[in-house]
């Protein structure tokens, strides 16, 4: 059985938070100053692997982290796999070899 990143809805609603919540200034005019200290402790493997069900809604767990693991730049790694899943329309494991490591 393969087990949805939906699964994990905890770390998934820091991917519906903006991207520019990663910015400090930018972050505390819509969040309380707690929550947005905690945005800048996360890793881009972290951020990827929770903003990656936004391009993919079906993307798998074991998907997911083969795409963002040794991520050193989320926002390039989720751009590389919005372009190969929704405009080159390539299927999960090619849009995943093709962007991890980005």
């Amino acid at each position: 059985m393969k087990t949805s990143l939906k699964t994990l809805a905890p770390l998934l609603a820091i991917a519906s938070w903006p991207t520019y919540a990663l910015d400090q200034k930018e972050c505390e005019k819509d969040m309380k100053k707690e929550v947005c200290v905690e945005l800048q402790m996360l890793t881009d493997p972290i951020i990827c692997y929770v903003s990656a069900p936004k391009i993919d809604k079906e993307i798998t767990v074991g998907a997911g982290v083969e795409l963002c693991s040794g991520s050193t730049n989320w926002k390039k790694t989720i751009a590389c796999y919005n372009t190969a899943w929704t405009e080159l329309k390539l299927n999960r494991g090619q849009s995943v070899a093709l962007c991890k490591g980005n």
